[in-house]
C-alpha cells in the first residue's frame, strides 16, 4: 500500500459521490485530498506507523484522516464500500460514454428512468432527451456518437491497467509446484496500448498433474473458473477474461509465438513457411511429418531466412520493411531529461522544487517545466502575471540546483483559429513552447489542418503536444491532413511529442511512419502531474519501440548542449 493507492481510493469515492448527486463541495474536497496525498514526499503509511498525526499534514482534515486510518487498517473504508454497493450499475456504465458526465447520467437515470445503455440509445433515437432541460438535439447526437464509441471499445482496458494484473497472475500460477515455464502472450506481450484479455502459456512438469493444477487455480479467490480442459483453461482473474494454454516442452515456444500474434504477423510467417515447404502452427514447425526442434522464437525466423522480430513489433504493419536490431531501439535508460511536467502552479500536485528533486533522483540532466496556459481555466492555466512569477521562482531554483538544467516552458493552447494562447512577446521569453489542442476537437478535417498549420508555423513553437488529442477508450482523436501538418513540422523544426500518459500514448505508433518519412524528432514526455506520473515514461518508450524509433530520433536522449542548440537557447 502506498500514497498512490490511497489517493486512487479517494478519487474513486469522489466519482461515486458525483454519480449520486452529492454535495459538489464534498466531491471537490476528496479530489483535493487525493492530490494532497499524491504530492507528499513521504509515504503516509510509514508516517502513521511512526506516530505522525495526519491532521498535521496541510490539506488533511478530520474526515480525510479517519478514512486514511481505515484504509491503512483494512485496505478500504466503509463509506466507499457502502456507496459502491448502493450505486446502480447503469450509472457507472453511462459515465463511460464520451460526452456523458456524472450529473447528466444521474438525471437520465432519475428523470427518464434509463436502466441500460440500450434504453439510452433507444431514448436518443426517439428524441426523448430533448424533453429534459439542458439536453438539446446536439447533446443527443453527441451521446449517440458516444454510445457507438463505447460499444466499439467496451470490454477493452488500458495496457497500464492490465499489465500489473497479468504480472500478479503470473506469480499466482508460478506458485503451483509443477509449473516449469510460464509466459504472458497476446496483445499484452506486444505492448498494445489497449487490451481485451490476458493470454498465458504454461508448461507443466508432468501432464498427469493437470487436475491438481486446476484444483490449485480454483482455490484462489481472485479466479473464477469458466472452462476446464487438458489443453485450455478459461477463467476470470480479478474480473479480466483469461485464456491459459497448457502445452508440452516441444510446443511451448511455437504456442507462445502463435498466441503472441498478431494475426497478420502469424499469417505472414505461415505463408513464408509454406513457401519453404514447412507447416507452422501453434503446435510446432513441421517438415512433412517431422517436427523441427524450436528452442527459442528466433529459431523460427532463422529457419525462414527472416530477420528476428521482437514481440512489440509483430503487428503485420511494417516490421519486415523497417528492420531494426533490438539493441538499437530506444530504451528507458536512454532518457536524459523530460520536457512536459506540470506543477502546482496549474493542475499538478508538486512544487517546482519537488519536480527538480524527482528528476535529480532519476539522474536527469535537465527538466522542462510546462504548466497550462490561460485558456485552460479548468486546469488553472497561467496568465501572463503568473507566468512571470513562475519565471522568478525558476530563476531562484536555478541558483540552488546547478547540477540540473531547469527550463522555462509552457503547454500553450492552440486556439480554434490556430492562434496561440499568448502573444509572441510572451512566447519568446520561454525556453521552449509545447503547442497543443485542448478544445474545439470537432472541427472538420480541413479546418483542423489549417488550425494546426498556422499554430505550428509560429517561430516560437518547439514541440507539437499530443498531436491527435485522443484519449484512449474515451475520445477519438481529431482528424487532419497528416502529411501536410507533419511536413510543416519538418519545415519549422518542430518536435513531435509522444505523450506517455497511458490514457493518451499520442503520437500513436501507427503514425510513426510520418516521423520516419519526414525525419522528425520525437520527445517522449511523461505529462506528469504528480510524482508517480514520471513512471509513465516507460509506456511512451513501449510505443516508440513499436514505431521502430531509435535513440537518435528522440530529443530527450540528447545531451543538454544538443538540446540547447535545438531549442536555440
Amino acid at each position: 500500500m502506498n500514497n498512490s493507492y490511497i489517493a486512487d481510493l479517494f478519487e474513486i469515492y469522489a466519482d461515486y459521490l458525483e454519480l449520486n448527486n452529492e454535495d459538489p463541495f464534498k466531491v471537490t474536497a476528496y479530489r483535493r485530498g487525493a492530490r494532497v496525498i499524491r504530492g507528499l514526499d513521504f509515504e503516509i503509511v510509514d508516517y502513521v506507523r511512526n506516530g505522525g498525526v495526519l491532521t498535521d499534514i496541510k490539506g488533511v482534515g478530520k474526515a480525510l484522516s479517519g478514512k486514511i486510518l481505515e484504509i491503512i487498517e483494512k485496505g478500504s473504508f466503509d463509506a466507499l464500500e457502502k456507496i459502491i454497493q448502493n450505486t446502480p450499475e447503469v450509472l457507472i456504465e453511462m459515465t463511460k460514454i464520451p460526452g456523458l458526465g456524472p450529473k447528466k447520467a444521474f438525471r437520465l437515470y432519475k428523470e427518464l428512468n434509463i436502466r441500460s445503455i440500450g434504453e439510452l440509445e433507444y431514448a436518443c433515437n426517439e428524441n426523448r432527451l430533448k424533453l429534459l432541460k439542458g439536453f438539446g438535439l446536439k447533446t443527443q447526437e453527441k451521446i449517440l456518437k458516444g454510445i457507438s464509441f463505447y460499444n466499439k471499445h467496451k470490454d477493452r482496458y488500458l495496457f497500464s491497467e492490465i499489465e500489473p494484473i497479468a504480472e500478479d497472475l503470473k506469480n499466482v500460477v508460478k506458485g503451483f509446484k509443477d509449473v516449469k515455464r510460464i509466459e504472458i502472450a497476446g496483445s499484452l506481450r506486444r505492448k498494445l496500448e489497449t487490451v481485451k484479455d490476458i493470454d498465458v502459456v504454461v508448461e507443466l512438469k508432468e501432464s498427469n498433474c493437470i487436475p491438481h493444477f486446476i484444483q490449485y487455480l480454483s482455490e484462489n479467490e481472485d479466479i473464477n473458473l469458466e472452462e476446464k480442459g487438458d489443453k485450455k483453461i478459461t477463467f476470470k482473474y480479478k474480473g479480466i477474461h483469461t485464456d491459459l494454454r497448457i502445452c508440452d516442452g516441444d510446443s511451448f515456444i511455437t504456442m507462445l509465438h502463435h498466441l503472441t500474434g498478431s494475426k497478420k504477423h502469424n499469417e505472414i510467417i505461415r505463408m513464408k513457411g509454406k513457401e519453404k515447404g514447412y507447416k507452422i502452427n501453434e503446435y510446432g514447425v513441421f517438415d512433412g511429418d517431422k517436427q523441427i526442434k524450436i528452442e527459442k522464437e528466433s529459431d523460427i525466423y532463422t529457419l525462414l531466412d527472416m530477420p528476428y522480430v521482437i514481440p512489440e513489433l509483430r503487428e503485420g504493419f511494417y516490421e519486415f520493411e523497417r528492420v531494426v536490431d533490438e539493441e538499437n531501439l530506444i530504451s528507458l535508460n536512454d532518457i536524459r531529461g523530460v520536457f512536459h511536467v506540470h506543477t502546482s502552479y496549474s493542475d499538478g500536485s508538486m512544487s517546482i522544487e519537488d519536480v527538480i528533486k524527482v528528476c535529480l533522483d532519476r539522474n536527469y540532466q535537465y527538466v522542462g517545466i510546462s504548466d497550462h496556459s490561460k485558456s485552460s481555466y479548468i486546469a488553472n492555466g497561467l496568465d501572463e502575471k503568473r507566468v512571470f512569477q513562475q519565471f522568478e521562482e525558476i530563476g531562484e531554483l536555478k541558483e540552488k540546483y546547478k547540477e540540473i538544467k531547469i527550463l522555462k516552458g509552457i503547454e500553450c493552447d492552440i486556439l480554434a483559429d490556430g492562434s496561440l494562447d499568448f502573444d509572441d512577446e510572451v512566447l519568446q521569453r520561454f525556453d521552449f513552447v509545447i503547442a497543443g489542442v485542448h478544445s474545439h476537437f470537432n472541427l472538420d478535417k480541413n479546418s483542423m489542418t489549417k488550425r494546426l498549420v498556422k499554430a505550428l508555423s509560429n517561430p516560437y513553437v518547439n514541440i507539437f503536444g499530443h498531436p491527435t488529442g485522443r484519449l484512449l477508450l474515451s475520445r477519438e482523436g481529431y482528424t487532419f491532413d497528416e502529411d501536410e501538418v507533419f511536413k510543416v513540422c519538418k519545415e519549422n523544426g518542430v518536435v513531435i511529442e509522444l505523450n506517455a500518459n497511458p490514457h493518451r500514448l499520442d503520437i500513436d505508433w501507427r503514425r510513426m511512419e510520418y516521423v520516419h518519412k519526414y525525419n522528425l524528432l520525437i520527445s517522449i514526455s511523461p505529462d506528469a502531474h504528480y510524482k508517480e506520473g514520471f513512471d509513465d515514461l516507460r509506456f511512451g518508450v513501449y510505443v516508440a519501440r513499436k514505431g521502430c524509433i531509435i535513440k537518435e530520433q528522440v530529443l530527450n536522449t540528447k545531451s543538454f548542449d544538443e538540446i540547447a542548440e535545438k531549442l536555440r537557447l
